[in-house]
């Protein structure tokens, strides 16, 4: 592994760690966000990292393959959850949990996968374009929405 990556991913693990204590102790059915940020709750924003973290594996792999990768992420991860965030105005409490805790489970298990594909790469991979589809995993996204929950907080 890249040495310089090792550090970047120590970093961003520290920061994942802290998001998750965050959504976890968190009350499922209130948004967690400032008033100025969607208003999710931590199902919204563990959901919103799945598929982050599958958006950007598939992008590695597909750089991997030679192919050259032109997306945007955030905006097919912003129309799902929109689209999850109207199916649960008809979710009651005790199902709402449930999906809480499903949608917590879906989230570590696909950054173990983006995670494991990342610390494969070669370092002229990671330099290649590695960088470019890290942002979740060096936790730059994660602290994003740590400080929108901070924000909220105050």
């Amino acid at each position: 592994m890249d040495p310089e990556l090792e550090v970047e991913l120590a970093a961003g693990d520290r920061a994942w760690a802290e998001l998750v204590a965050v959504l976890d102790a968190a009350d499922p059915s209130r948004p967690l966000h400032d008033p100025d940020s969607p208003h999710w709750t931590s199902r919204d924003v563990y959901t919103h990292f799945v598929h982050m973290h599958q958006a950007s594996t598939q992008a590695i792999r597909a750089e991997m393959q030679g192919q050259s990768v032109d997306w945007e992420p955030e905006d097919t991860a912003q129309r799902i959850t929109k689209m999850e965030r109207r199916n649960d105005a008809r979710v009651d409490g005790d199902r709402r949990h449930s999906l809480e805790q499903q949608a917590s489970a879906l989230a570590h298990e696909s950054r173990d996968v983006y995670r494991d594909l990342m610390c494969n790469l070669i370092t002229d991979q990671w330099r290649a374009f590695g960088r470019k589809h890290s942002d979740d995993l060096l936790g730059g996204h994660y602290r994003g929405h740590l400080r929108y929950i901070q924000g909220a907080e105050r």
